[in-house]
């Protein structure tokens, strides 16, 4: 899919999927880059915020850095300068979800609420394959008429307008289904809200 395929899907259903086979570095990278993220959220506390799931911070620089991949990725940057409109980008939440057997349902919700959209976006990665069993990520589209259980491969990334629809859906597999959801924002240079500036 061209840029411009991209950017009128995220323009006109608020979501867009880039597969990691076609879009991103090598299997090997990425599953380096997985297994590493996967080694530090074992020595991080749990979170303990949603019952039944494994939730972990990854905002600090260090652990930003494992993110490389995606974040330093110049076609990622560039799909969402254009679609924010701006210049460079700020993280300001980064978080591992993995919702155990059992667990993961939530109820359709935004992240962010905004009298327009395009003002944030949001990067989901999945580190693991996540099919309809595993608790996979149901997004509505922006005009409501459809909605969609998004099958992802480990590395294929997500970006998704911050106010589109969406939840995690019940994980019946007992399969992990580990997303990391990576909240980005036009940087303001007098913000003092946020982890990191992409450039």
């Amino acid at each position: 899919m061209r840029y411009s395929g991209i950017l009128a899907q995220l323009q006109f259903l608020g979501y867009t999927l880039l597969q990691a086979s076609n879009f991103f570095g090598s299997e090997k990278d990425l599953a380096q880059a997985s297994l590493l993220i996967g080694q530090v959220c074992c020595n991080l506390d749990d979170l303990q915020d949603q019952p039944g799931c494994l939730r972990f911070s990854l905002e600090t620089s260090g652990r930003l850095d494992l993110l490389y991949p995606w974040l330093a990725d110049a076609r990622v940057h560039f799909i969402l300068k254009t679609y924010l409109c701006c210049q460079s980008l700020m993280v300001s939440f980064v978080r591992l979800r993995e919702p155990l057997l059992g667990y993961g349902l939530q109820k359709l919700h935004r992240d962010w609420h905004a009298s327009n959209s395009r003002s944030r976006c949001e990067l989901f990665i999945s580190l693991d394959s996540v099919d309809i069993h595993d608790g996979a990520i149901e997004l509505q589209s922006f005009d409501g008429q459809s909605q969609i259980l998004l099958q992802m491969n480990p590395g294929d990334l997500l970006i998704m307008d911050s106010t589109l629809l969406h939840r995690g859906t019940l994980n019946t597999s007992g399969k992990r289904r580990r997303v990391i959801d990576v909240q980005l924002r036009s940087a303001v240079s007098n913000c003092q809200h946020g982890v990191c500036c992409i450039i």
